[in-house]
Order: C-alpha cells, then sequence, then structure tokens
C-alpha cells in the first residue's frame, strides 16, 4: 500500500528557487522522483510508492492538502487525461488540488471577492433562466402568428410573405434554445461545442434564419412599394419576390460556409472561434443592406401614400392592408435596427473589466437576442386589427360601402323631410 508523507508547504517562483530550496534538506537514499515545481508549489524528491502532500496555498483551512503520486517507477504520476488536466503530461506530472478549491463556510464578509464571486454566478443563473423564458415566449408568439395567418385570414400575397418571415425567426430562436439547453443539462465545459456536427449546423442554421428574417422583411417593403406605386402584381412578379427573398439568405450562409471550411486553417472544435474572422463581415454586410433597402423603401412608401389624392386612393383591400402595415413595419424596423447595432458594436469577451458593467452588458444581451420573435409578432400580428378588420367577404365590403353611402347622401329638397306626405 503506498505511503504518505507530509512536509510543509513552499511556494516557489521557478524550479531553480525550489531546487535551491530542498538543497538543504536530507533525503534517503534510494530510487527517488526528481525534485520538481508545478508552476505553484516546491515539491521535492520523494521516493518512489509514496502520495505526498503540502497544505493548500492560500487557504484559512487546516484540513486542505494538494497531493501528488511517486509511481513506483520513480517518475510522477500522471493522473486523468493530459487534455483535461493541463501539465499532467510533462515530466512534473499531475498536481491534485481539488480539496485547495472546495467551498468552505467562510464568512462572505471578511471576503469581498468571494462575495461578488458568488454573486456574479447568480446573476448568470438568472440570466439563463430569462433567457429560456424570452425565447420560449418568443418561439410561441411566431407560432400563434403564423397559426393566424394560416387559419383567420385570406390567403393573399402578404400572408404568403409573412408566413416564412416568421418561419425564420421561430426556427432561430428554436436552435438557440436547443443549443442553450443541452449545454445547460451537460455540466462540462462547453460539452455540446465539442461536438462538431451539431454546432455546425446550429451555426449555419442560426444565420440562415438571421438573414432570412431581413430578407422576406424586405421583401415585404417591396410588396408594399408595389402597392403604393399602384403596380399590378402579377404571378411573375411574385415568384420574383420569393426567388429574391428565399435566394438571398441561401446563397450569403453557402458563401460564408464555404469560405469558413476552404479559406480558415484553424484547428478547432466549433464555428463559435471563426465570429472572429473577417469573414464573418460577409452575411453582416448583406443583414445591413437589406436593412437599408427597407428604410428607403419606408421613405417612398410614406411619400407616396401621402402625395395621393382622394380620387387616386385605392380602396381595395391590398391598398388598405399596405397604408396601416407601413406604420408598424416602420417601428418594427427600428427597433431592430437599434438591436442590431446594440450587437456588431458590443463585445462581451473583453474591454469590459467592471462586472456591474458586464452584467448590465450581459441582460442587454440577453433581451436583444431573445425577443426578436415577440417584437414581430407583437406587431405584425397581435396589434393588427385594421388589417383584421380587412379580411372581409365582398359582398360584406359591398354592404358597408352602400350603408356609408347611404348615411352621406346629400338633402336636396327640404319638401322631402317636412312636406305633408298626404
Amino acid at each position: 500500500m503506498d505511503r504518505r508523507d507530509e512536509i510543509s508547504a513552499h511556494i516557489g517562483e521557478s524550479l531553480q528557487d525550489c531546487l535551491i530550496y530542498l538543497g538543504t534538506s536530507n533525503f534517503e537514499k534510494g530510487k527517488f522522483c526528481n525534485a520538481t515545481w508545478d508552476g505553484l508549489l516546491c515539491w521535492p524528491p520523494t521516493r518512489a510508492g509514496l502520495t505526498i502532500r503540502q497544505s493548500c496555498p492560500f487557504s484559512t483551512s487546516l484540513n486542505a492538502y494538494a497531493y501528488k503520486v511517486c509511481n513506483k517507477d520513480g517518475t510522477w504520476a500522471v493522473i486523468g487525461d493530459p487534455e483535461t488536466h493541463p501539465g499532467g503530461h510533462s515530466p512534473a506530472g499531475y498536481t491534485d488540488y481539488s480539496q485547495c478549491f472546495q467551498p468552505t463556510p467562510i464568512d462572505s464578509s471578511t471576503l469581498p471577492e468571494q462575495a461578488v464571486f458568488s454573486d456574479y454566478n447568480k446573476t448568470m443563473k438568472l440570466g439563463e433562466i430569462i433567457q429560456l423564458g424570452l425565447s420560449s415566449v418568443s418561439i410561441v408568439s411566431c407560432l400563434i402568428a403564423i397559426l393566424f395567418y394560416f387559419i383567420i385570414t385570406r390567403k393573399g400575397v402578404r400572408c404568403k410573405i409573412v408566413i416564412p418571415l416568421f418561419l425564420s425567426i421561430m426556427t432561430y430562436h428554436l436552435m438557440s434554445l436547443v443549443a442553450m439547453t443541452l449545454r445547460h443539462v451537460d455540466k462540462s465545459e462547453d460539452a455540446v461545442h465539442m461536438r462538431d456536427y451539431f454546432c455546425r449546423l446550429e451555426t449555419v442554421i442560426c444565420k440562415f434564419c438571421e438573414l432570412a428574417t431581413y430578407s422576406w422583411l424586405m421583401i415585404l417593403m417591396i410588396y408594399y412599394h408595389l402597392i403604393a406605386m399602384c403596380y399590378k402584381l402579377t404571378t411573375k412578379k411574385i415568384l420574383v419576390l420569393y426567388v429574391i427573398g428565399s435566394g438571398i439568405p441561401i446563397i450569403t450562409t453557402m458563401t460564408w460556409y464555404l469560405s469558413v471550411v476552404f479559406l480558415i486553417r484553424i484547428e478547432t472544435s466549433c464555428f463559435v472561434d471563426y465570429f472572429t474572422h473577417p469573414t464573418i463581415w460577409l452575411p453582416i454586410t448583406v443583414k445591413f443592406l437589406c436593412i437599408f433597402i427597407i428604410l428607403c423603401l419606408l421613405v417612398v412608401c410614406c411619400c407616396a401614400f401621402c402625395c395621393l389624392h382622394d380620387d387616386d386612393l385605392d380602396f381595395s383591400d391590398d391598398f388598405v392592408v399596405a397604408r396601416q402595415g407601413i406604420l408598424r413595419v416602420f417601428i418594427v424596423t427600428m427597433v431592430m435596427v437599434a438591436m442590431e447595432i446594440y450587437l456588431l458594436v458590443s463585445d462581451f469577451s473583453k474591454g469590459i473589466s467592471v462586472i456591474n458593467l458586464y452584467i448590465i452588458h450581459y441582460f442587454i444581451w440577453i433581451i436583444c437576442t431573445t425577443t426578436k420573435g415577440l417584437i414581430f409578432a407583437f406587431f405584425l400580428c397581435f396589434i393588427d386589427k385594421k388589417i383584421w378588420s380587412c379580411q372581409t367577404t365582398p359582398s360584406e365590403r359591398y354592404n358597408k360601402v352602400e350603408s356609408r353611402d347611404k348615411k352621406m347622401t346629400p338633402i336636396t329638397n327640404l319638401e322631402d323631410i317636412f312636406g305633408d306626405s298626404d
């Protein structure tokens, strides 16, 4: 059975410093592991087959020790996988500091750094709960909006454009939620991202859905623009709109994916590391280009609707839907622009040294990434009562117009009202 020896701990600055310190000690003759320095503590020559321990550095506990094992062949033991235990493959072997990092019942008021670290962990857990809840709400909101356009509304051109828009947003939130849930269930560090196939699938789908969201929003504005300019929508024009709406995210995502695969020679386990590479500007540029086109079309549509005279107004269903939808698309676009700019200029991994500022940025980041579906569903579906009122049958619309005309008939002969009927 292995024996245990205990020595007084000495925190060294280098291997030479350790050898100078240990040179003053007398050791028995025999097979020993060499004196070594593991980067923190100095370890003396240890007889083969023994386990040596030292008091944990920077610890107030009297029962916490760091352990090191000397094999029977006179080499320091390597415990575990060298990839998960840094230094385990080196001649210094592996040092077990597990007891040194176990929590102890110490008054946190005397250790402000530990108290701050504890509050930080609680904040991160709260952020995960909020992220899970908001993502779920966005998914449900998009699903309700899709069901509304499928079941309640008439199957017009606008409906065929809005449904792919909500499908893109819902898929984005769904993939983000699945990835977050798996990472939360598996307690190992970034275990999900170690699975290269899932990480690539998640990254590509999320990037595609993000681009598709703004692509279909741009198509919706092009549709409103055609209505405002009184262009007749033909089957060919509708087909072109669909080709543009689906082609932009497909071509951009595939180009970015191929550039990542063939232009970047980095050995990594996940595409998350590629987000710092200049190729990420390809989808970002296309996304903001779509936003710029949306803003330009908003200005053109607003001017077109304002310049039309009453005699030129077309009170068809598509015209009313377009006129009432412009304001809601404008609000959604402004909110999305603010969120995207914030996400673009914010860097959470560096540059924020104050923990309170980091926590504020963390919660803003959660709101920006998990509420897109809720915002789109709220403005483009839930409060769109004026568009709901347009979903009537031709006979109902005719009755409303006829009733309004009767109420507004001018009185040309007072005798028709006050005259004697006899």
